[in-house]
């Protein structure tokens, strides 16, 4: 496994066995951990998709169709809002701006929540047919906009938000960096992803985050970190990071008068 690259810090051979399980429909997974940044990964899922990713792609879709409902719901959009509110509080209220995108988006339910804080939010997920059903729905016209990946954004933006997407990227540590390039300076980059428990090894979720692969993930893609959160009923963990502002040093050019030297004085020439 040492010729393997750990996909949430993007190191290379840091992988080894952590645990031989069975995932939550009864398949035999191998999990293996990180020396680096100690996040666990279900390599065997995780080797089928690079060996068919067109497949898994399909099988993402395909369950998000299964999951997702196409009729909004008035009281899940106030939820959402009132989790964005809470969590800038938390924050000191840092959250706001021009522009955010939800990236794995799902329904829009966030994104359209986000309109609350942002000026234009972009919904933006692989399975576009779903949210070309279920955004006009929420009735926000040109606030919420839909793209099928981070590349259909045009320009940077303030925030990008990630609900329980992370951990179906099969190479967490390159979607940070594409993330990470898209933020404007002080642009926030939230998610929050599910922990190492039983119910939540799926097939479809490759990696598993703790507080200091958080940490050692969010330093690695260029950005510091604002705040980890643990949810310990639900075993859900949120961070909140930000990209560094660039620090600008002014430099004063100050004039210093030139006293003649001795010789100068005395009418000596040297």
């Amino acid at each position: 496994m040492n010729n393997e690259s750990c996909p949430c810090c993007g190191l290379l051979g840091t992988t080894y066995l952590f645990q031989r399980r069975l995932d939550v429909s009864g398949d035999s997974v191998e999990m293996c951990i990180c020396s680096n940044c100690t996040s666990i990964t279900n390599r065997t899922n995780l080797l089928k998709e690079r060996g068919d990713s067109g497949e898994a792609l399909k099988v993402q879709i395909d369950s998000a169709d299964g999951f997702y409902s196409q009729k909004i719901d008035d009281l899940r959009l106030q939820h959402n809002r009132d989790n964005i509110s809470f969590l800038n509080y938390l924050v000191g209220h840092i959250i706001g701006g021009k522009n955010v995108v939800d990236l794995g988006a799902g329904e829009g339910y966030l994104a359209a929540a986000a309109c609350s804080f942002y000026e234009t939010a972009w919904a933006v997920d692989i399975n576009v047919g779903l949210l070309t059903t279920t955004v006009p729905q929420f009735g926000l016209g040109d606030k919420l906009k839909v793209a099928g990946s981070l590349d259909d954004v045009p320009d940077t933006v303030d925030a990008v938000f990630m609900w329980h997407t992370l951990e179906h990227i099969p190479n967490a540590h390159d979607l940070g960096k594409a993330v990470a390039a898209k933020l404007n300076e002080g642009g926030l980059f939230i998610w929050q992803v599910p922990a190492y428990r039983d119910n939540y090894v799926v097939f479809s979720h490759y990696t598993f985050f703790n507080d200091h692969s958080a940490r050692v993930f969010t330093e690695s893609i260029g950005l510091e970190i604002v705040d980890v959160f643990h949810d310990e009923a639900l075993q859900f963990l949120t961070v909140v990071s930000k990209k560094p502002e660039t620090l600008i040093i002014e430099t004063t050019t100050i004039a210093v008068e030139r006293k003649p030297s001795i010789w100068q004085r005395l009418g000596i020439r040297a």
